[in-house]
């Protein structure tokens, strides 16, 4: 593709220098690369500067959105948790309540949809039936819970927030996210959806989907309430530029945002441990207290071994924590495997249950580590 005009966006820190590369579709192209500051005329970087930059305090941006793919900073009018465990008499007694099944359940439900595309008419309508599964989660006898659909500029698909409101803490949030939308590429890895495309995206991303209603349900039929507001989020347009996320936490930009979690792939164990944590475009901090999460609570007696981790690169196209690391919140992924070991089934008609692991046991873990962070970081510490 040849390279657009570029500029700026203008809600962007103009004492920084911004990098610029070229997307097309769902994937990042790695050439042409640009660099420049500001509104200044673009000229081309060679790709090892470029990435050498991502950590040198420079933004990368894609040239179709002019939005920062990579931040590394933290914003400095935003809350640092201590990220001290605190809460284990609740996590411990919510842990053993969660269910695989219902996570089946829940792949189920959105796989039943022909594909989750973001503007087709299922794309649409798999949006409203998680808007009424997480409905049907909150207590109506709760008037702290509250779950919403929101419309972006450009396409139909709508993202799904629920949102439990905090106590004394409420201005500060926790999130935690992943994607309903799904894709299909063709054989050179560009999207070729249409209407009618076969593209369930079992494990790209309605594991991560149902790993988080899971945590949800189980948070809320406890009737713990948190000191933090905590939400979580189903992104739409995940696949096609973090559309929805960059939406959203664009709008939420001054937001007092404590912590942001994605779940995006849960149930594909490729590697030989069980929690990858992505070390690229995440926050270092929380990463490591997301890996003492893990050591205190995902062992035994919950399970006859301790889980393990490991650590991987997501890679240069991310997920939907990019949108909120590159406006400087603390942003973490735990991934369901190594990247180079992945399921190779995403993107195509065979992200299948089949083809992940259909008893959801895997995906289980990451709903647990999210009730966990859910509840530890809401409890404002």
């Amino acid at each position: 593709m040849s390279s657009p005009t570029i500029s700026a966006p203008d809600d962007l820190d103009s004492s920084f220098d911004y990098s610029f590369q070229v997307r097309s579709n769902s994937k990042i192209k790695t050439r042409p690369l640009h660099r420049c500051s500001g509104q200044q005329e673009v000229q081309k970087v060679p790709v090892k500067k470029l990435f050498a930059s991502a950590f040198a305090g420079i933004c990368l941006l894609d040239t179709v959105s002019a939005m920062p793919l990579a931040r590394p900073w933290r914003k400095a009018d935003v809350t640092t948790p201590a990220y001290t465990i605190t809460q284990a008499e609740i996590v411990t007694e919510l842990l053993p309540a969660m269910q695989a099944s219902n996570i089946v359940a829940t792949i189920n439900g959105l796989t039943a949809f022909k594909n989750r595309y973001y503007t087709s008419q299922d794309g649409v309508a798999a949006s409203d039936w998680l808007y009424r599964q997480w409905l049907s989660l909150a207590n109506e006898r709760r008037g702290d819970i509250a779950v919403e659909q929101i419309a972006h500029p450009g396409f139909p698909q709508m993202s799904v927030v629920l949102t439990i409101v905090g106590t004394d803490l409420a201005d500060e949030i926790v999130v935690l996210g992943g994607h309903i939308d799904t894709v299909h590429d063709d054989a050179d890895g560009d999207d070729d959806t249409t209407e009618n495309t076969r593209a369930p995206g079992a494990d790209d991303d309605a594991s991560g989907i149902a790993s988080l209603t899971e945590a949800a349900r189980v948070i809320i039929d406890s009737g713990y309430k948190p000191r933090r507001t905590i939400k979580f989020m189903a992104y739409a347009a995940e696949e096609i530029e973090l559309n929805g996320s960059r939406d959203i936490a664009k709008r939420l930009a001054k937001a007092d945002i404590v912590g942001v979690l994605q779940l995006d792939m849960t149930n594909y164990k490729g590697s030989d441990r069980d929690i990858y944590m992505c070390s690229d475009y995440t926050g270092k901090a929380q990463n490591k207290f997301l890996v003492d999460l893990v050591r205190t609570y995902l062992r035994a007696p919950l399970y006859p071994q301790s889980l393990t981790t490991g650590w991987t690169r997501c890679g240069e196209e991310g997920s939907d924590h990019v949108s909120w690391h590159e406006r400087g919140f603390a942003a973490s992924m735990p991934f369901e495997s190594a990247e180079g070991e992945k399921n190779v089934h995403i993107h195509s008609e065979h992200d299948t249950l089949g083809n992940s692991d259909p008893s959801g046991e895997h995906a289980l873990k990451f709903g647990r580590l999210a009730a966990a962070f859910a509840v530890e970081l809401g409890a404002g510490r």
